[in-house]
Formats: C-alpha cells, structure tokens, sequence
C-alpha cells in the first residue's frame, strides 16, 4: 500500500459509515486540487478495493455511493448516506 493510500484509508475509516467525496478527500490530502485530479482519488480508491480483497479474502470494505464520494462500512449493515 502506498503511503497516499494509507492516508485516503485513515481518513474513510475515521469517518466509517459516512459518505466522503472525492473533492474532499483531495482538499484534505492533497496542497492543492484541479477537477482532473479527483480521478487520481478514483484511482487510489480502486487499487485500494484490491488490496483489501486480496489481504482479506473478502468483498471490500470500501462502497462508491453514485455521484456523492465513497464510505467505509466493516458490518453487514448497510451504508449510512451521511455526506461530507
């Protein structure tokens, strides 16, 4: 895991079940953002889904919920639609 992924996991899983955009990610990670760059979050966001998977063995931990951000959700409950 890269050290950027390691950040982007940190923040998702201080805010478990809360719904977190991309923007914001890249405003708290990130010194500076452009809209290009919110597909680089996309892609950090995906490489992250298969290491979880592969250290695992399971599906994710990490939900896309379409056109807000992304949440963390570690029970079988489903995710909490709370957007930052």
């Amino acid at each position: 895991m890269t050290a950027m992924q390691g950040k982007i996991l940190r923040l998702l899983l201080e805010n478990e079940g809360r719904v977190i955009s991309a923007e914001h990610i890249m405003s708290k990670l990130w010194p500076f953002t452009t809209e290009s760059e919110v597909s680089v979050v996309k892609s950090h966001i995906s490489s992250l889904r298969k290491r979880i998977v592969a250290a695992l063995g399971a599906e994710t931990l990490i939900y896309t919920v379409a056109g807000v951000g992304y949440t963390v959700h570690s029970s079988s409950l489903a995710p909490d639609k709370q957007a930052i």
